[in-house]
């Protein structure tokens, strides 16, 4: 009977501890992906591509001109960042994103390409800066805590 208590403290203890467990900590059911590439706008190259992983994994690269590649550079969310993508992945829904009315291009528009990878499924979306109203919401926060992540990190691999 001893023994038994113990083994079954012995396992309460390593789950209060654990990691998913940690305040502050997000927990993940499953890994995600979320990548974002441009292309267009005035000179015709968008404003760069990111791709952030579950992990925590942050990795920009920088609109490429025709004489020079693009290097990218990574970095790391904040567990704030992690936690609020978490949260915007957990609530979304990626099966029902289509863009409302007409998805076409205004002259010098900025062309957007999400893909999404979690729960072991892909979920891709095209739209334009001038068609961004007609996004669902999830999908709109979403791309807006990425960009904002986007934008830290161009600003940090600039530096």
């Amino acid at each position: 009977m001893f023994n038994l208590l113990a083994a079954l403290l012995s396992v309460l203890s390593t789950l209060a501890l654990s990691p998913a467990c940690s305040p502050g900590r997000a927990a993940t059911a499953s890994p995600w992906s979320v990548r974002v590439k441009t292309s267009g706008g005035f000179t015709g190259r968008g404003v760069g591509k990111v791709l952030i992983v579950s992990t925590g994994r942050v990795r920009y690269e920088r609109p490429e001109t025709p004489d020079r590649r693009s290097r990218g550079c990574e970095g790391r969310l904040t567990e704030e960042e992690l936690r609020r993508l978490n949260k915007l992945i957990g609530e979304s829904n990626p099966g029902g994103w289509e863009v409302s009315g007409p998805n076409a291009a205004a002259a010098d528009a900025i062309s957007y390409e999400l893909e999404l990878k979690a729960g072991g499924r892909t979920h891709q979306i095209t739209w334009y800066d001038n068609t961004r109203a007609g996004l669902p919401e999830d999908l709109l926060r979403l791309h807006e805590e990425v960009s904002r992540v986007m934008t830290e990190q161009a600003r940090k691999c600039a530096a």
